[in-house]
């Protein structure tokens, strides 16, 4: 999760050779990705009610 992003770069940054600066732009990248992805999640866990109109009433 996000709690794991910066040790996860800071594991990679060994590897791949990273200076402190693209580990904080991987990072922030990573944290954008998931949000973006989340947003959509987010809207689809809104309670049913909250997303259609009220019954109306029969004639």
């Amino acid at each position: 999760g996000l709690n794991a992003a910066s040790e996860a770069a800071r594991l990679m940054a060994k590897v791949l050779r990273w200076n402190w600066r693209e580990r904080r732009r991987q990072v922030q990248r990573y944290r954008e990705a998931v949000a973006a992805m989340t947003a959509f999640t987010a809207a689809e866990e809104r309670p049913a009610a909250e997303e259609r109109p009220a019954a109306e009433e029969p004639a």
